[in-house]
């Protein structure tokens, strides 16, 4: 069972949900970091930064999950640069459901279950194939798991604020 660790209050949501919830059967084994476009502002996927913010970032996931007992699994990637050079999709946030996605079915026979946490609550609903898929991840997902590997929108249900006053509560977050 895995679910992402970007060190932002949807990851932390996710996992201090779980942990409220005591939810054993479900406890998460792994958390994922992956490098496959959200480092990257610059144009045609080049950022000169990316490889420094991936790294600062992955440094204090390593930590979080150390002082947690977590196992990692972060993936470098140049999909970004492939996207953006043979596709001309320069853009991750049109996109960046479906590289997670993807990267995570890349590794189906070591991950069963994967919470995938929303960015926004349900309420902001909306299908647009040419904006975020957050809108429409939760009926997305299941679409997207297979017989092997299970992917769950894990509490869409949450706004913002109440996300913050959930990680609020563990002292791991600060």
């Amino acid at each position: 069972i895995a679910t992402a660790m970007s060190c932002g209050v949807d990851s932390f949501a996710t996992i201090c949900q779980l942990i409220k919830d005591k939810k054993d059967n479900f406890k998460v084994n792994y958390l994922t970091y992956f490098n496959n476009g959200a480092h990257h502002e610059g144009k045609n996927g080049h950022n000169s930064n990316q490889n420094e913010l991936y790294n600062e970032q992955l440094s204090i996931i390593k930590d979080f999950c150390q002082k947690n007992n977590y196992k990692l699994i972060a993936i470098d990637s140049n999909l970004n640069e492939f996207l953006a050079l043979n596709f001309g999709i320069d853009g991750f946030g049109t996109t960046h459901t479906y590289r997670n996605i993807g990267i995570v079915l890349l590794l189906q026979k070591l991950i069963k279950l994967y919470y995938y946490a929303p960015g926004l609550d349900i309420k902001k609903f909306k299908i647009d194939i040419f904006d975020d898929p957050t809108h429409y991840e939760r009926y997305l997902l299941p679409m997207l798991s297979t017989e092997t590997t299970e992917f769950i929108n894990s509490y869409g249900y949450q706004s913002r604020l109440e996300k913050i006053k959930l990680i609020s509560d563990f002292d791991f977050t600060y």
